[in-house]
């Protein structure tokens, strides 16, 4: 036999002075040693600043020698491969240097597009090996610069350091701000 179910579950139907605390008591704040969500005594917000501006750097560095390899595109051994591993290069490190100046100065309608065709570069896993793959783009172009070799050693440190940094602390790389604004969830009845 099919029953038929309740318009609200249980719990919603409940009183909820019947969970309420009891009269008369008041809240205690946490004792000493607890974390608190204070920004004043955490170093995190300094070291992702620090790490923003080390990228947004190496995202400039990559473009310069994505501009130098296309410039002397005539000295390479092999002319047409350069000339595309240059463009992705200057795409790659545009792609980066964007997405970092758009965590300071949101615009909407490319945060939009970015997310919802490179999303993985809002996780620090994604957007750490990210960076290790586009510094091996840098190495990859015969044009011999050492600008090239400079910039793809510093990215690859920066993707390592960025992956090692988001395993020691993973909860300094939480986006508060996107919590709130998650949608609510409504259950709905029935499969």
């Amino acid at each position: 036999e099919i029953t038929k179910m309740a318009s609200q579950p249980q719990w919603m139907a409940e009183d909820p002075q019947q969970h309420a605390a009891p009269a008369g008591t008041q809240y205690q704040p946490p004792g000493p040693g607890v974390a608190q969500n204070s920004t004043v005594n955490d170093n995190s917000y300094l070291i992702k600043l620090g790490v923003k501006a080390l990228v947004i750097g190496a995202s400039v560095m990559m473009v310069a020698h994505g501009i130098l390899s296309v410039l002397n595109i005539a000295n390479s051994k092999n002319a047409l491969a350069d000339g595309f591993v240059a463009l992705y290069v200057l795409l790659f490190a545009s792609l980066l240097f964007f997405h970092e100046i758009s965590q300071f100065y949101p615009v909407e309608s490319i945060d939009e597009i970015v997310r919802k065709n490179f999303g993985f570069l809002y996780k620090p896993l994604g957007k750490g090996g990210f960076m290790v793959f586009i510094a091996f783009l840098n190495f990859g172009i015969s044009v011999d610069t050492t600008l090239g070799t400079i910039t793809g050693i510093v990215l690859a440190i920066v993707g390592v350091g960025y992956v090692l940094l988001y395993l020691q602390n993973p909860d300094s790389f939480e986006d508060k701000s996107k919590q709130s604004n998650l949608p609510q969830y409504a259950p709905h009845q029935g499969f």
